[in-house]
């Protein structure tokens, strides 16, 4: 015989109904079974294919949660989406965030990016000049908004590599995105984000060395990094001219 392990979820579907929240990532063993449990009126899913990391983006109803905007994170004691420190990885982007023990769950919910809850809005690219450390005459080509016309390094990543974009003129940033194209395995592990007015004196206003690309921020919750997937990079907001990305 097989032992299972079925927690008591009532009070998590009460409590997630108490607070409004009908979208949840949570551990593969719970997510079916909740979801049937709710009628589907609280949709819950897995925020990556645990069992499968290269089809990490092959999850049911993955696409509903990552459009969501007031999402929870369920964890159990053994039956744990994440086998690292949920809350380190919450910090390391910066987050801000309630964590309430709920039965035999504890719930991470109200998440706060680091510019806080806010509209956000794309920036024109027009009148903009990126420049790279390796193969510069390519780096115009991710101006075109075109993943396939990808800038990429021609060699393995190495310590302070960049890519610098100028605005050409003063403009409030938080917020960055980078699309891999078809380089789904060459996501940057170790970085930092630079900020300049006068592409001379630079300041850290993200150090993602921590990080290793595991979360990031997605209409204002926290979202996995998974294979094959974009990803962003917040920051608190700042008046810079120029940005750029240096590996570490």
């Amino acid at each position: 015989a097989v032992d299972l392990e079925l927690p008591d979820t009532r009070p998590l579907h009460q409590w997630l109904q108490a607070h409004g929240i009908n979208r949840a990532y949570a551990h593969y063993w719970l997510t079916y079974r909740c979801t049937y449990e709710a009628t589907e009126k609280i949709i819950f899913g897995e925020p990556y294919n645990e069992r499968f990391p290269y089809r990490a983006n092959d999850v049911k109803f993955k696409d509903v949660l990552d459009a969501a905007t007031h999402v929870a994170y369920i964890v159990h004691p053994t039956l744990r989406f994440f086998p690292g420190d949920f809350d380190s990885a919450l910090k390391n982007i910066g987050a801000r965030f309630k964590k309430d023990a709920v039965g035999d769950f504890v719930v991470y919910h109200d998440f706060i990016p680091p510019y806080g809850r806010v509209e956000l809005r794309e920036l024109s690219r027009a009148g903009w000049y990126v420049s790279a450390s390796a193969r510069p005459q390519d780096a115009a080509r991710v101006l075109d908004g075109d993943v396939k016309t990808i800038w990429e390094s021609g060699a393995p990543q190495q310590t302070n590599m960049t890519f610098t974009v100028d605005f050409g003129a003063p403009q409030i940033i938080c917020l960055l995105r980078c699309d891999l194209g078809a380089n789904v395995n060459d996501v940057p592990i170790a970085f930092r984000v630079e900020a300049s007015e006068d592409d001379l004196t630079w300041r850290t206003v993200q150090d993602s060395t921590a990080q290793g690309g595991l979360l990031f921020w997605e209409n204002n919750q926290p979202r996995f990094n998974v294979h094959g997937d974009h990803f962003t990079i917040a920051f608190p907001p700042t008046t810079a001219r120029y940005v750029r990305l240096a590996l570490t």
